[in-house]
């Protein structure tokens, strides 16, 4: 394998590396911002919580505002919590590579970069729903807090 070869190689494999540790860093940041916000969100319930706790009759957008709560929260919890399946790892064992001959190096490195490409392409698509989710449970969590403001006025 000639050093052009050698160098383009690892320059694929560089990218490929950097690839993966962004999409990792994207999932971990979209977790983080899930988190804060459901942070706020149960505080502003329980804000809201306690109104319906104090009146003696309960609204049908009460309990309209109470099932939201439940949907959002529970879409929330599904985005912090499940991260299996996900294909970030890129180490190598240098043992392997070192026992290769030229030869068989090329096709191994080649081999690796096809594995990077498909483990990319998978977290690529689960990043994607996950982000879908995410926004969903943004929609029904702005409609959850208008609900609660209705359910407030109607209580009066």
């Amino acid at each position: 394998m000639s050093q052009e070869q050698v160098r383009k190689l690892e320059i694929a494999f560089a990218e490929a590396r950097y690839g993966l540790s962004q999409q990792e860093a994207t999932l971990d940041e979209l977790r983080v911002r899930t988190g804060t916000i459901m942070g706020l969100f149960v505080v502003a319930t329980s804000f809201f919580g306690a109104r319906v706790i104090e009146s003696q009759k309960i609204s049908p957008a009460q309990i309209t505002a109470l099932a939201l709560f439940l949907v959002v929260l529970s879409l929330l919890v599904s985005v912090v919590t499940v991260k299996q399946d996900w294909f970030f790892s890129t180490d190598i064992s240098t043992n392997r590579v070192d026992a290769l001959g030229d030869e068989s190096l090329e096709v191994f490195l080649a081999d690796l970069l096809e594995a990077f490409d498909e483990m990319a392409r998978a977290n690529e698509k689960k990043l994607i729903s996950y982000q879908r989710l995410f926004n969903s449970s943004m929609y029904l969590l702005v409609l959850n807090m208008g609900v609660w403001v209705v359910a407030a006025i109607w209580r009066g």
